[in-house]
Order: C-alpha cells, then sequence, then structure tokens
C-alpha cells in the first residue's frame, strides 16, 4: 500500500494519532494544497486557457 510497507504505514498512523498537533498542521496544509492547487475552479481555468491557445491557432 504505502512505499515503506505496511508496517511502516502502520507506524506513522500511530504517531500521528499520538501527535496531535502535528496530524492538525499536516491536515491543513493538504486542504490548503488541495484548495489552492488542484480544486476544480482551477483546473477549469486552465483548461479554459489551453482552449483559448488552440482558438488562437486557428
Amino acid at each position: 500500500m504505502i512505499n515503506g510497507g505496511d508496517d511502516d504505514f502502520i507506524e506513522t498512523l500511530v504517531y500521528l494519532a499520538k501527535n496531535e498537533k502535528l496530524l492538525e498542521r499536516l491536515s491543513r496544509n493538504a486542504l490548503d494544497y488541495v484548495k489552492n492547487k488542484i480544486s476544480w475552479r482551477l483546473i477549469s481555468k486552465e483548461h479554459l486557457k489551453v482552449y483559448e491557445r488552440a482558438i488562437e491557432k486557428v
């Protein structure tokens, strides 16, 4: 499942469960990343730019 194997994955889960502040920070960072880098709004804007460039070449 994870590159390091199941034992590494379990160890990481236990570590995060015991370190609530780190878990909260990682969760916030992940949410910010999704909102700012891979949201559907941003993806659609990038697609529109590509389509506009294609239309310019027609």
